[in-house]
Formats: structure tokens, sequence, C-alpha cells
């Protein structure tokens, strides 16, 4: 992750500033590659996080696709037009906008169709007062399974510690 924020804050001040394409060429291939990476090997915990971090590279894509197109369009008119966005970037600019919009909605209407599903089915699962999560419970060697006892004390007290000194 420092990487790839030092080679897309740092290293494009190294490139001329009359290559600004150069820049923008640079920024998506260390995107793409930082897309790739998340994807195959998922170096967050939590597949919601890995998830969160391929779309937010995608859109990060997204953008450096668009700074492109712009680059482009206000290097040669006749490329932009043989894009079909006219003679300037103002089409590009309303394609992004009404596709970002598209994405947006499209993105609330599954993360809250996934939320509603997952609420719907989900099983009570212990979780840790502190900070929400489910505890990380390890194995030690030659252990095959975990106990987690719970009584009150007036009723299971002898109960538990019978099945505790099992």
């Amino acid at each position: 992750e420092l990487v790839r924020k030092l080679c897309l804050t740092g290293v494009p001040l190294l490139i001329d500033t009359s290559a600004e394409s150069a820049r923008a060429v640079l920024a998506l291939l260390v995107t793409l590659l930082s897309l790739a990476v998340h994807v195959s090997v998922q170096p967050l915990k939590r597949s919601v996080d890995n998830k969160l971090c391929a779309l937010i590279q995608f859109t990060l894509t997204l953008i450096y696709v668009t700074v492109m197109l712009v680059k482009v369009c206000e290097e040669s008119v006749e490329a932009c037009e043989s894009f079909g966005f006219g003679s300037s970037s103002d089409g590009v600019f309303l394609l992004f906008a009404v596709f970002s919009t598209i994405a947006l909605v499209a993105l609330l209407i599954i993360g809250s169709a996934q939320i509603f599903y997952t609420s719907s089915r989900s099983v009570p699962v212990l979780r840790l007062k502190a900070n929400s999560t489910r505890p990380e419970l390890s194995l030690f060697d030659k252990t095959g399974y975990h106990l987690f006892l719970s009584h009150i004390w007036r009723s299971g007290q002898d109960q538990v510690a019978v099945i505790k000194r099992q």
C-alpha cells in the first residue's frame, strides 16, 4: 500500500510537466497493478474490506481513464471526435458523470440487498464488546476444538465446573 501511494504521488513528480499524459499512464498502470494484486492476494482479514479495497482501486482506475480521455481530447480534437465526444472534452465529463451516477445507484441497490439478505439469515454470533468483531480463537497444537462455557452464577456454576474439568 505504501509503495502504491508513493508511486501515485511521488514518482509522477519525476516526469516532466510537459508529459502530463505520461503521468496519467503511470498512475493508471500502478492502479491496475494494485487492483490485480488486491484481487488475487486478498491481504485483508475481512472479505468486506477486500471487496471495498478492490472497489476503490476500480474507481481510481475509472478516474485515471477519464483523465486520459480528457488529456487526449485537449491535445487532439480529431481523436476526441473519433471517440464520439465531439470537439471538446465536455462529452467526457458528461459520460463520466452519468456512468458514475448509474454505478453509484447500482452499488447502493446491491449493497442494500446484500445487507438485507445477510441480516435476514443471520445467526447470533459471539462478538467482542470493545469493537463488535468476532473474537479470534486460535487453536494450540494438538487441540481439536474450543469450548465457550456460560452460566448464571447461582444455577450453573457446579455443572460448568464439572464440564470444564473433563
